[in-house]
């Protein structure tokens, strides 16, 4: 304990208390599980189911909600969650078998009788088993769009400007909930607009601001930026390649709306050809 104990106060404070939860998680569903009398067998148990929960709330935070969820695809959203669920009720019958076997030999666990890697159809073996994945992906959608929620209502409820540092005029400053931001817009690559904020995709991060993108695009269009699309800003430096129906930036190909056509266009033919 000692040795965890100094392991983890060399950490950062965030990390801390990630993993202090989630030792938390694994006790209190052992104790949950156990009713109280063979903890030391739930204890075991419940390392992989843990680990696996662990994996989904951060495959949930850091891929499918900000990239889908935000994007509104929710049929997409719906139909990955059922996958990674799925997915982890799958790999605990092997990963639960392992941790017996390293623990306590002289039980034998093969789930249902039909071995380690099975896949399993009946819906009700699904449903009961799959619960403490559903339960760990449900609450951490829940957590991810509240916390979205709070950051977002943080900022002003009136459009931010985009504010120079006055570093060759290139560097702005965005705030993203209470987090300020100074960012390079020669690193930008495109601009999203999502209703009433705005996804900045730069060459190391995505920031999330309340912007309008109408008045990004006349307050941007200055310095080498092209509203493409009535959801799209790009910096037309940065694209690698463009055709009459799209044009790609960072290798992401980007639709061109049929009214900005003509403008987008013509912007390039306007450039000098080798």
């Amino acid at each position: 304990m000692y040795v965890l104990y100094s392991s983890m106060s060399t950490l950062p404070h965030s990390y801390q208390k990630h993993i202090l939860f989630w030792i938390l998680a694994w006790l209190g569903q052992s104790l949950l599980f156990s009713g109280g009398t063979g903890v030391g067998f739930y204890l075991v148990k419940n390392i992989p189911i843990v680990f696996l929960q662990v994996l989904l709330v951060y495959v949930n935070g850091n891929l499918l909600f900000p990239k889908l969820l935000l994007d509104q695809k929710f049929l997409l959203y719906t139909f990955a969650s059922f996958v990674f669920i799925y997915s982890a009720f799958l790999l605990s019958y092997p990963l639960i078998g392992i941790s017996f076997y390293i623990f306590f030999p002289e039980i034998s666990f093969a789930g249902d009788g039909s071995g380690f890697f099975f896949f399993p159809t009946n819906y009700w073996s699904i449903l009961s088993n799959s619960a403490p994945y559903s339960l760990a992906f449900l609450l951490s959608s829940v957590y991810f769009l509240l916390h979205f929620i709070t950051r977002r209502d943080s900022t002003s409820s009136e459009d931010q400007s985009i504010e120079s540092s006055g570093e060759e005029d290139f560097t702005v400053v965005l705030k993203e909930g209470k987090t300020i931001h100074r960012v390079d817009l020669r690193e930008v690559y495109y601009i999203k607009g999502m209703k009433e904020y705005v996804q900045w995709h730069t060459s190391g991060r995505k920031l999330i601001t309340l912007h309008s993108l109408a008045k990004l695009d006349e307050q941007l269009k200055e310095k080498g930026f092209l509203r493409i699309h009535k959801s799209f800003i790009v910096n037309s430096t940065l694209i690698n390649s463009i055709t009459s129906e799209s044009l790609v930036v960072n290798g992401k190909e980007i639709p061109i709306g049929r009214s900005y056509r003509k403008k987008v266009l013509s912007s390039f033919q306007a450039l000098p050809f080798l």
